[in-house]
């Protein structure tokens, strides 16, 4: 992200689609630019059910009743359960506004963080 955001800046985007090495979510749908959207979320991470024993891998997230984030632990040792048996973890596929992104971006390079 950082090396291209140039291009970002060049695209004049609203909205910046992030997709990671470790996705897990085979929906391929246009569900989620279409929430994010009528949401007018800052920002939007996709998210799936995985087995409690697999959530160490990723990152999990908890969620409140409006689907919001509400917490996050990147990898943990002792994964959250989420519903019955399973963690719902991020998928990889994020979007952000393209402010926000360039605040996040602009933020990781003030404390040297790339």
């Amino acid at each position: 992200m950082f090396q291209n955001r140039n291009l970002q800046q060049e695209a004049d985007a609203d909205n910046v689609l992030v997709l990671a090495g470790d996705h897990v979510d085979e929906r391929g749908d246009s569900v989620m630019p279409a929430e994010h959207v009528t949401r007018c979320a800052d920002v939007t991470v996709a998210g799936v059910e995985v087995p409690l024993g697999d959530a160490m891998r990723f990152g999990v997230m908890a969620v409140d009743a409006r689907a919001c984030v509400v917490d996050s632990q990147e990898r943990p040792a002792l994964p959250r359960r989420w519903t019955g048996l399973d963690s719902l973890v991020s998928s990889g596929c994020i979007i952000s506004s393209a402010v926000v992104q360039r605040s996040i971006l602009f933020a990781k390079m003030r404390v040297g963080d790339f």
